[in-house]
């Protein structure tokens, strides 16, 4: 009886101390108390980077974007106020890149095809009438974006075309504006006097959007 009850006590002796060395290998973590739980390292969210306000545009190119927009929108009634003024747009990057008065291009524009940019007279495509015939090979050599006739049917494409070949007239022509344009339309006198009149209307329209400006 000695020996069973010696033999028990050392079974549960031997169980104790394995069970103990056992949760010493695994080294649980201490439980913490919910109700007082240990603090949490939280990182602050950064702050967005301010963003720098856009530079103020110039208030001659604002006007004159204005100026040509509407003629635009009066000219064609179904273009409708965002594409007159995408139109607007090309036309002043024109002027800026081959050095030519924007509103003389809008003149022309108005002229040739009342702001349509589906408009076609035989071999005269699109906003500025540019003459595919007598343009086909000079173009595509100008203009990487153009190189079928299809190319002149967008309305940047046309718009950029038209000023560099009117631009390259008005070179020849001295700077004579009535001279270059009778180039360009490859018509008399007439034609010369309509653009020249929708470019003395802008021009006043010009000075009401921004006074004091030449």
């Amino acid at each position: 009886m000695k020996s069973t009850l010696s033999v028990l006590l050392l079974l549960a002796f031997i169980t104790l101390s394995g069970g103990t060395a056992l949760a010493e290998e695994l080294d649980t973590p201490p439980l913490y108390d919910p109700s007082n739980p240990p603090p949490v390292a939280v990182v602050p969210e950064p702050e967005p980077e301010p963003v720098p306000p856009a530079p103020a545009e110039n208030p001659l190119l604002s006007a004159q974007r204005k100026a040509i927009a509407n003629l635009f929108s009066r000219m064609n009634k179904k273009l409708g106020r965002e594409k007159a003024e995408r139109f607007a747009d090309h036309v002043l990057e024109a002027g800026k890149v081959f050095g030519v008065d924007p509103l003389v291009v809008a003149s022309i524009l108005v002229r040739e095809s009342r702001a349509n940019p589906q408009a076609k007279a035989q071999s005269n495509i699109g906003l500025m009438q540019v003459n595919w015939k007598a343009h086909s090979r000079s173009l595509p050599k100008a203009f990487p974006s153009i190189k079928t006739v299809t190319d002149l049917f967008d309305p940047r494409n046309n718009i950029l075309a038209g000023a560099w070949i009117f631009s390259c007239y008005h070179k020849s022509s001295g700077g004579d504006l009535a001279k270059s344009l009778k180039k360009y339309v490859g018509g008399g006198s007439g034609y010369a006097e309509k653009v020249l009149s929708a470019y003395r209307t802008l021009k006043e329209d010009l000075k009401a959007l921004a006074p004091g400006n030449p």
